[in-house]
């Protein structure tokens, strides 16, 4: 798999996350086992532990910093930066002046996932009412109780999220697809996903893009 990802120049990234902070050098001892043997390309990571521990006579491996880190602001993310990380994922909670000085520190690649009816304002698949879970429901029915409140999620409309698409389809070097169980519906979403980048390109004006787009978005959105 991984000669013939390589052949058609496509990379390979291992996601390792969630790692008890007492294991942290065993599993660096496994991952390297699994960068020697596999090829594999680099590896996405949270804990920048990792990239700090790895053996400074190894060949450093590409580091992605995995959207669980909860990076969410430029100075966190530069921070982040020094441990030797050259990819980060934008987080697609946050609106366009929130996230646009992040896309201000040089020399880190960029990554955004593709959630067009998935997003929440919860974090990561935290929340099993709208993280993709449910692939059924599009709206979380979860209800939080706070300090004797209730809350629920709130929902964006249909131009907030096509809005930060085209914005991330500007800046963004890269597309991440989330995982979905059924193969029918994984191959509308990549199609979908394909459409909408090849549109963004033909254009620089939201509502141009957003009224080519208007058809393709009506029946997943």
């Amino acid at each position: 798999a991984f000669a013939d990802a390589h052949k058609h120049g496509s990379s390979i990234y291992a996601a390792v996350n969630e790692i008890n902070g007492q294991d942290i050098k065993a599993v660096i001892e496994k991952m390297y086992f699994y960068f020697k043997e596999t090829s594999v390309d680099g590896f996405i990571v949270s804990n920048p532990e990792i990239p700090g521990l790895w053996p400074s006579d190894i060949p450093v491996p590409s580091w992605h910093l995995s959207s669980l880190a909860q990076c969410f602001n430029s100075y966190s993310l530069k921070w982040y930066k020094k441990y030797g990380f050259s990819r980060f994922c934008v987080p697609q909670h946050m609106q366009i002046p929130e996230i646009s000085s992040m896309f201000d520190v040089n020399g880190l690649e960029t990554e955004v996932f593709f959630i067009l009816n998935e997003m929440c304002l919860n974090i990561d698949g935290l929340c099993q009412g709208c993280s993709g879970l449910n692939e059924e429901s599009k709206l979380c029915k979860k209800v939080f109780d706070a300090e004797g409140k209730f809350f629920f999620c709130r929902s964006f409309p249909k131009d907030f999220l096509l809005e930060h698409f085209f914005y991330c389809s500007k800046h963004c070097s890269w597309l991440k697809l989330v995982r979905f169980n059924s193969f029918d519906r994984r191959k509308k979403i990549f199609l979908l996903a394909k459409k909408l980048i090849e549109t963004a390109d033909l254009t620089n004006d939201f509502n141009d893009f957003k009224k080519k787009t208007a058809h393709l978005v009506n029946d997943i959105v």
